[in-house]
């Protein structure tokens, strides 16, 4: 169903879709080609989109973004989507609440591996930014190590 296009044309035809979308159906395809085609760059390029539209029901951006992100790498690959075409924009507070709440779902050993992963943004930078608050002791020590490494 969805994206059987070449990689050059991705953004174009994520795009495109959306703009013929409603929000809710552009969650759930986010959804559907992450868990179902296990696909990786599409969902986070989806919720970037649907992040950009109008009338999103509250909650709608945050749930979406959480459940996509099935490992610590997202994290980041999400924040290079996010901020590829304007990086001068603001950091939707959904958006925030999501990457913090989806950081903390990570074990320790976890976050210090995928910490440098080659991505633009590095996990640091998004605890940085979003502010996680740690669920354990253990967590909490590495978001200090991360918050000291930057």
């Amino acid at each position: 169903m969805i994206f059987p296009i070449d990689s050059t044309d991705q953004v174009g035809a994520v795009q495109d879709i959306v703009n013929r979308s409603t929000p809710e159906s552009v969650a759930n395809m986010a959804i559907e080609a992450k868990e179902k085609q296990h696909l990786r760059y599409i969902p986070l390029m989806l919720v970037r989109e649907l992040v950009r539209m109008k009338d999103v029901p509250k909650g709608l951006v945050k749930n979406t973004l959480e459940r996509i992100i099935k490992k610590v790498d997202d994290i980041p690959t999400f924040m290079s989507i996010y901020r590829r075409d304007n990086s001068g924009e603001p950091i939707a507070a959904a958006v925030k609440k999501a990457l913090a709440e989806a950081i903390v779902k990570f074990s320790a050993h976890e976050l210090i591996e995928y910490e440098s992963n080659g991505s633009s943004w590095r996990l640091s930078d998004v605890v940085f930014m979003v502010h996680p608050k740690p669920k354990n002791m253990e967590q909490a020590k590495v978001f200090a190590r991360l918050l000291s490494a930057r």
